[in-house]
């Protein structure tokens, strides 16, 4: 008999019944509502905007880890009327392919925090914690 292991492209933190850690940011899209739980306990709730799906640029649903984080960046990218579009940002904290947390109202996919005070504070904690973020869209 062979014995085969698959390739994972990430694993969990444990085997425990929450296997994603007690430090993460949870995306709720159909209350449009994003909470960071910092070591199990909430820390701050912030109104989001996500991406589209009915234009078809939905944000992921799926659970991540930051990929990049960077600050006085541009957005570059093309618009649902097919016109291109280039905006500056503060802030833009990435966690799936090239979608993010941004302040930047309309971008396609990202994840748009509404309160600017809420990203900034967003960003100082993942610049030392880099965990897995939860996202999920309820049914």
């Amino acid at each position: 008999m062979v014995e085969r292991q698959p390739m994972w492209s990430q694993t969990a933190q444990g085997t425990l019944e929450n296997d994603i850690g007690d430090t993460y940011v949870e995306l709720d899209y159909t209350n449009q509502v994003m909470y960071y739980v910092l070591h199990g306990e909430r820390v701050f709730t912030s109104d989001i905007v996500s991406g589209n799906i009915n234009m078809g640029s939905g944000s992921p649903d799926g659970v991540f880890r930051i990929k990049y984080r960077v600050t006085n960046t541009s957005l570059k990218g093309t618009d649902y009327d097919g016109s291109e579009y280039d905006s500056p940002v503060n802030y833009f904290i990435v966690f799936a392919y090239n979608i993010g947390f941004t302040t930047l109202h309309g971008n396609h996919g990202s994840v748009v925090t509404v309160i600017l005070c809420r990203i900034t504070w967003l960003y100082q904690l993942t610049k030392r914690l880099r965990r897995i973020y939860e996202c999920k869209r309820s049914k």
